[in-house]
């Protein structure tokens, strides 16, 4: 989709855009000129012509519950695409039902070995990729510290303490922009559609030529090299589009070592404090927890992971209680979760307590 000059999407061009459409979800996923109506209030004017598709109050009845699930192959796909028919089976009891012909996605207890780990891990290009679209493997593998061996051939992206640097090179003007970065993807987007290279591309018509200059490095040691960079171009006749200053990169870091994480775990009396810690963040991060509460003389936890306990999980917990109050007594964690993301209704509805 080709970006418009700003003032581009007048009410007549936005009328006439939004007749490609049969729905506002349609024309909202495809068109900028959505954002636009929606901002000038012309939105229901635009769409007049689209059909509504609110349902009507108990439009889904089983019959058409069952019609619409066979549409989706999976119950994640048939709850995202169709949340009212969803959330109509789960609250009838009518799931499992109307959603036998789907592939079963719950993997049985111990299903995920470190090979099957390994084998879904080569599916992923990196670790947020492989957390997000397989959360039980990923989860898995973080518990029995099999990241960093089945993730090898994963790419490599930095963070507050790696950084990547990396130039755009205007070879007809010899003018350059050095900058550093810990996601070179993201970062070129960025530079793509605003900022000092955004704009001195589009005044003088020519696309940039980008090159990575370095692998993801110690942030320290990535300041000093971009100011290298920066008086290497400019002492070869280059002009260089920084106006910050080479090496800012926004606040204070500190690098965080595993001994200095344990030293600043030996600050706190109780863990419930030290988890607020910048410290925490990165022996978490860097998968140094368990030694670090042994050093510091924590009680290990057996918690499941951060953001471990979604609905869906929530649900299956509860299966294993045959009441309500047993339920809430067993499994305290799990039930205050549920109170405070307010899926208590839900679940009680689910299990018909």
């Amino acid at each position: 989709m080709s970006r418009k000059p700003v003032g581009y999407w007048t009410k007549e061009k936005c009328q006439e855009e939004a007749l490609k459409y049969k729905t506002k979800k349609e024309f909202q996923k495809n068109s900028s000129a959505y954002g636009i109506s929606a901002k000038n209030k012309w939105i229901n004017e635009v769409c007049s012509h689209m059909l509504e598709i609110k349902k009507p109050k108990n439009y889904w009845t089983k019959e058409k519950c069952q019609k619409e699930a066979l549409k989706y192959r999976t119950k994640n796909v048939f709850k995202d695409n169709s949340l009212s028919c969803y959330t109509k089976c789960l609250r009838e009891k009518w799931i499992d039902d109307i959603c036998i012909h789907m592939l079963e996605i719950k993997k049985p207890k111990n299903y995920w070995t470190k090979e099957r780990c390994k084998e879904e891990a080569f599916k992923y290009k990196t670790r947020a990729e492989f957390n997000k679209k397989s959360s039980g493997c990923y989860s898995k593998a973080w518990e029995n510290k099999w990241l960093n061996e089945i993730c090898s051939h994963m790419i490599t992206i930095g963070n507050k303490y790696k950084k990547c640097i990396y130039v755009y090179e205007f070879i007809n003007t010899k003018t350059a922009y050095i900058g550093l970065t810990y996601n070179v993807d993201v970062r070129n987007m960025q530079h793509l559609k605003r900022g000092p290279v955004f704009i001195y591309s589009r005044l003088i018509k020519q696309k940039p030529k980008f090159k990575k200059l370095t692998d993801y490095i110690d942030v320290e040691e990535a300041k000093i090299k971009e100011n290298d960079f920066v008086n290497e171009y400019k002492n070869s006749g280059w002009q260089v589009l920084n106006s910050a200053t080479p090496g800012a990169i926004g606040g204070g870091t500190r690098k965080w070592t595993k001994e200095k994480c344990i030293e600043d775990a030996k600050q706190y009396s109780r863990k419930c404090d030290y988890i607020n810690s910048k410290g925490y963040k990165a022996a978490f991060r860097n998968e140094w927890l368990t030694e670090v509460y042994q050093e510091a003389g924590f009680k290990i936890s057996t918690n499941k992971p951060f953001k471990y306990w979604t609905k869906e999980r929530c649900i299956m917990e509860s299966e294993k209680y045959e009441t309500f109050k047993e339920f809430c007594k067993q499994s305290r964690v799990t039930y205050s979760l549920c109170q405070r993301h307010k899926w208590v209704i839900e679940i009680k509805k689910y299990r018909n307590w």
